[in-house]
């Protein structure tokens, strides 16, 4: 089992939290927006609400949970984004406020995704939608 040292679990159906790994907030999403540091990363092991991110060329790891069971976006093998300063990952086209252990380590010349986004949310799923890829 993975370890992300996750205390707080949701016992209510309407989850109503923002902090990391709950829901994501649109002033969260607009400073990931903003700040240009999204890191790449492959997700090595998808267990329930747990990853395990690992930095593509060095296998540095870090590890990730989220209030719900991320099945629904993301399978071994799948490549992300990572904002470690905001604690969020970025996956076809959702931006999803992660609680992170770990780093990938000290960022790489030319490793950060440097491009413009604008991030909606979506209430019912509490998740940025990538404008760009609507």
């Amino acid at each position: 089992m993975l370890t992300t040292s996750s205390s707080t679990l949701c016992t209510h159906d309407q989850c109503a939290s923002y902090l990391p790994g709950h829901l994501m907030h649109f002033i969260h999403a607009d400073l990931v927006a903003r700040e240009p540091a999204l890191r790449p990363a492959i997700v090595s092991r998808v267990e329930g609400r747990e990853l395990l991110l690992s930095h593509p060329i060095t296998g540095a790891t870090a590890h990730v949970w989220h209030h719900e069971v991320l099945d629904d976006v993301l399978v071994d093998g799948h490549e992300v984004l990572l904002h470690e300063g905001r604690h969020a990952v970025a996956v076809r086209g959702q931006l999803i406020n992660v609680r992170l252990t770990g780093t990938l380590g000290p960022l790489e010349v030319g490793e950060v995704e440097n491009r413009p986004t604008a991030y909606v949310i979506d209430i019912a799923r509490g998740r940025g939608l990538d404008v760009r890829e609507g």
